[in-house]
């Protein structure tokens, strides 16, 4: 006698899932555009966008690839501080990261380049040796005559570009939070709160972001006391094992930030010439952030959005000239990513991923 057969029930098709959160993210973005069509007047906003001078928009565009630039090399800092004892060249980590730069953009999330970056550079993680404390080899690492270890895989070369962008988000926390400690009044009269709690918040910023770039070597005490399927991505996460490196990649995290915040200032003082540094340091990083909330495409609507609130209550800046400001920069990086999506076409990373990835330090 034959067992009855019941159906199974099906799974709700992953299609219809990815095209519902698609749906999601476009309604995100039009309703942050909605938004500032609501609050803002459109004309004066064109006006004052085309009293910005082409030599400043020439300038952003210059230091957009510098910090693309700095970005590349803090990225390769990171290959060293985990043990390696080489990274990819120059040059191919830096056109990486500009295909990558052009993924962020143009996909929703802003994070598919960092995906990328991963996984065209999983294969130099396993033809290099990885310096150890320990000696201890995981599902990720296998132990070599020589006591050091052979990590490969994908998990670690993702690992490695998280590591460069907590290293981006610890910059990030403590310049915005040292200018605005130094705005502490002008803030706190713009928003009507005491001036000490203003001060207090970005007291706190700084210790979180000098938190955030040592959590590496922080997980590398806890990973013992998690369940043992978490053990292994920690200890990829945690395997930093040259803690200056990581240093010297907060530094060039902090000059990327200074970078991104002259980007955004040279083109304020196009339309509003009493806009101080100081203030584009605080206003550009944090609306620049905005650019990772998942349910919006690439942060577009959110970033201007924010941009214009910020320049409102830090400069008392209308918002039409805010919008203004605001659209130029986003056309700046756009114009900057194009040359990553040009780079793609005309040398795929498919095709360089079979070149040999080894380099020097």
């Amino acid at each position: 006698m034959s067992e009855a057969k019941f159906p199974q029930p099906k799974a709700f098709p992953r299609l219809h899932s990815r095209r519902l959160w698609r749906l999601l993210q476009w309604l995100g973005t039009a309703l942050g555009f909605a938004y500032l069509i609501f609050v803002v007047d459109l004309r004066p906003a064109l006006e004052s966008a085309g009293r910005i001078p082409l030599s400043h928009i020439a300038l952003a565009v210059g230091m957009v690839t510098l910090n693309l630039t700095i970005g590349t090399l803090r990225w390769r800092v990171l290959f060293f501080a985990i043990g390696l004892s080489s990274a990819p060249p120059f040059g191919r980590l830096l056109h990486l990261y500009f295909v990558g730069f052009f993924y962020n953009s143009f996909l929703p999330g802003g994070v598919g380049g960092d995906l990328v970056r991963g996984l065209a550079t999983r294969k130099h993680f396993s033809s290099v040796e990885v310096a150890t404390s320990g000696g201890v080899a995981t599902s990720h690492n296998a132990p070599t005559s020589n006591g050091t270890l052979t990590r490969g895989g994908t998990f670690a070369s993702i690992t490695t570009v998280f590591l460069e962008r907590l290293s981006g988000l610890s910059g990030l926390l403590i310049l915005v939070a040292a200018a605005l400690l130094s705005l502490s009044g002008d803030v706190a009269s713009s928003i009507q709160v005491e001036r000490v709690h203003i001060s207090m918040i970005s007291i706190a910023g700084i210790f979180v972001g000098i938190a955030g770039a040592a959590l590496p070597l922080l997980l590398g005490r806890v990973r013992t006391w998690v369940p043992g399927r978490f053990q292994a991505a920690l200890q990829q996460i945690s395997s930093v094992q040259r803690p200056i490196w990581v240093g010297l990649a907060l530094l060039l995290s902090l000059a990327v930030q200074v970078g991104v915040a002259l980007t955004g200032y040279v083109i304020l003082i196009g339309i509003a010439p009493q806009t101080t540094l100081a203030a584009a340091v605080v206003i550009l990083p944090i609306a620049a952030a905005s650019s990772f909330l998942p349910f919006t495409v690439g942060g577009a609507g959110a970033r201007e959005a924010a941009f214009v609130e910020l320049c409102r209550l830090v400069l008392d800046m209308p918002r039409s000239d805010a919008l203004a400001a605001s659209l130029v920069i986003w056309g700046v990086q756009l114009l900057v990513a194009s040359s990553g999506g040009v780079m793609q076409v005309y040398r795929p990373l498919q095709t360089e991923s079979r070149s040999s990835s080894g380099g020097s330090r």
